[in-house]
């Protein structure tokens, strides 16, 4: 038993750097299991991350400094627009931290959107939505997938709901132009939004111009992989 190759086996997706990943996950469950509060973030100095509990005595990695380095980092390869090598490092990640951080799914959308790769950023922000369907940031996302692809009438949808349900955001002004652009233009659900990007409606900049600023969740402990 190790901390570390229990932090990247607990969810039992990377074999190979412990051939014993039952036996670490019943050696880490008997060490903590009962000894954390329930339902509290609780960050074990001596294995270097961070486990909750629930009120069934299962227990749960969260990432630790070191996994949030990483994020930062991640971060820092989106604003430098690298965003094969992002996603490539999410990937990596993921394996790591499991798939239920809203925020991961949302930056790995982004990166596909801008790669031009619909169908993934689609499948990311649906994901990311599931989560939590009350944020508006998936909604978004898919909003601004239906206005890449030229579904206008999609799109038309998502940000009616979006002006509608989340009144006091920052882009509700953005939101509200984009309504409008869509009502003057009255084009075919395939057509595209003012035809100006081809096929898909919008440019890869265009694209870019319509998505909020970089994340830095792991400077904000409120938005941060928790």
């Amino acid at each position: 038993y190790t901390p570390k190759a229990e932090l990247i086996h607990y969810e039992g997706q990377t074999p190979g750097r412990n051939d014993s990943v039952q036996y670490s996950s019943v050696v880490f469950g008997e060490r903590w299991r009962g000894k954390i509060r329930a339902d509290e973030l609780t960050y074990l100095e001596p294995e270097g991350f961070i486990v909750l509990e629930d009120e069934g005595n299962q227990l749960s990695v969260h990432p630790g400094p070191e996994m949030r380095q990483w994020w930062k980092m991640i971060n820092q390869l989106v604003e430098m627009k690298q965003y094969r090598m992002a996603v490539e490092e999410m990937e990596k990640l993921e394996q790591i931290i499991g798939g239920n951080h809203r925020e991961f799914y949302e930056l790995k959308g982004r990166c596909h959107l801008s790669m031009g790769d619909f169908r993934a950023a689609r499948m990311d922000y649906a994901r990311a939505q599931t989560l939590e369907p009350d944020d508006p940031e998936p909604q978004w996302g898919l909003a601004q997938v239906a206005l890449a692809e030229g579904k206008g009438r999609e799109a038309r949808r998502r940000l009616e709901r979006l002006v509608a349900e989340h009144p006091g955001d920052r882009r509700r002004s953005q939101w509200q132009n984009l309504l409008e652009q869509i009502e003057k233009a009255d084009l075919p659900m395939s057509a595209g939004i003012l035809e100006r990007g081809g096929e898909t409606g919008f440019s890869g900049k265009e694209v870019e111009s319509l998505q909020a600023a970089p994340l830095s969740l792991c400077a904000e402990e409120d938005r941060g992989l928790d």
